[in-house]
């Protein structure tokens, strides 16, 4: 499948955005355009709040959609002068319409994520904990609704073991991160996060694979 673009001007910069019907470069779609973009952050070091982006971006992809890069949501949401999102100020159906339409997306996911962090005592002494709630929205340009909420302020955290995340962690592209007990907090923020977010849209992963069958 050829890969067309369009070109909006954003100030003095060109930025690529996908035309409607085409598939990002690499990235094998049955189901149309999805973009991760905005979600509102509180706490996080700025890597964690990539990787919530690159991480829900890669449950859309396993879900069977392409997804838009986050430049060019963060680019083309300048553009249209659309409010930053705040945890309890998240975009309206007419915002969520124009963005959809300005990146030719099919489906905006958008949602909330916090984290904290805490150090408790152990044998081998201090160890940092990091946990992480999110609520995650599932927009679609179609229907122009929200057709996906998931339950609020879903958690993870950083020193769960694999048995409690791994039916969930299936819908992520990528391998939940491993990280040193009690190391530096991004990695612990990252491994929460992907937690938190698999579980959250694991039940909207799972309705869109029943629907292919």
């Amino acid at each position: 499948m050829k890969f067309s673009l369009r070109i909006a001007t954003i100030g003095a910069m060109a930025v690529l955005v996908p035309a409607a019907g085409a598939a990002i470069a690499g990235q094998a779609t049955t189901k149309g355009l999805a973009v991760a973009y905005p979600f509102a952050f509180t706490k996080g070091t700025k890597t964690a709040h990539s990787s919530v982006y690159e991480a829900v971006a890669g449950i859309a992809q396993k879900a069977g959609y392409a997804a838009i890069p986050q430049q060019v949501a963060e680019n083309a949401w300048d553009d249209l002068r659309l409010p930053d999102i705040k945890p309890n100020k998240l975009p309206n159906m007419d915002e969520l319409s124009r963005f959809a339409g300005r990146v030719k997306a099919n489906i905006v996911l958008y949602g909330v994520v916090s984290w904290h962090v805490k150090s408790v005592f152990v044998d081998t002494g201090p160890k940092t904990i990091s946990e992480a709630k999110v609520t995650v929205y599932v927009y679609s340009a179609q229907r122009h609704a929200v057709i996906f909420t998931s339950k609020k302020d879903v958690d993870g955290r950083s020193d769960e073991k694999e048995n409690l995340y791994k039916d969930a962690a299936d819908i992520l592209l990528t391998p939940v991160i491993s990280v040193v007990s009690g190391g530096p907090e991004t990695p612990q923020d990252q491994r929460a996060a992907q937690i938190a977010l698999a579980r959250a849209l694991h039940p909207w992963a799972k309705r869109n694979e029943e629907d292919e069958d």
